[in-house]
């Protein structure tokens, strides 16, 4: 790709959007911030930076994300250089971040078989019971929300 800002038509083009509508995941409160996915040339290769930041409250979190509506993660091979961060560009260090690179399908109806996401999650202070960085990675093939039941 060769990108040149967050609303490069080309993105779009591409099948992919840099989202700014509310909701989750993430922090309640907190805003998605398209200008804050940006692009830059290193070693000769278009590199993609999403940024976030925090003042300690949903209302001062700005999150950043780009997506795809395709359905097209589920089997095959795909490939992805992905960069997570220790520390915080400026500002105190110890919050409890979770960084994630994942791939995921709607679940069209409970159990569905068409399903999958896989989760590289980051938490580089702890979280989640754990008390310093750790990297979890996750599979679902499916799962049920209410009563939870999940296939992974």
């Amino acid at each position: 790709f060769n990108y040149r800002a967050y609303n490069d038509p080309k993105i779009s083009a591409h099948g992919w959007s840099v989202r700014s509508t509310s909701g989750g995941p993430g922090v309640s409160g907190a805003t998605w911030a398209p200008e804050n996915v940006t692009f830059a040339t290193t070693s000769g290769n278009s590199v993609m930076n999403l940024e976030t930041s925090t003042a300690g409250t949903g209302e001062s979190t700005k999150q950043t994300e780009v997506v795809t509506n395709a359905r097209k993660f589920k089997n095959g091979t795909y490939a992805a250089r992905v960069k997570f961060n220790d520390a915080p560009k400026y500002g105190p260090d110890g919050d409890h971040l979770v960084q994630t690179f994942f791939t995921i399908n709607d679940l069209t109806a409970p159990m569905a078989d068409d399903y999958s996401e896989y989760d590289f999650e980051y938490l580089p202070n702890g979280g989640w019971g754990e008390t310093s960085d750790i990297l979890y990675t996750t599979s679902w093939e499916t799962y049920q929300a209410d009563p939870w039941v999940a296939v992974n």
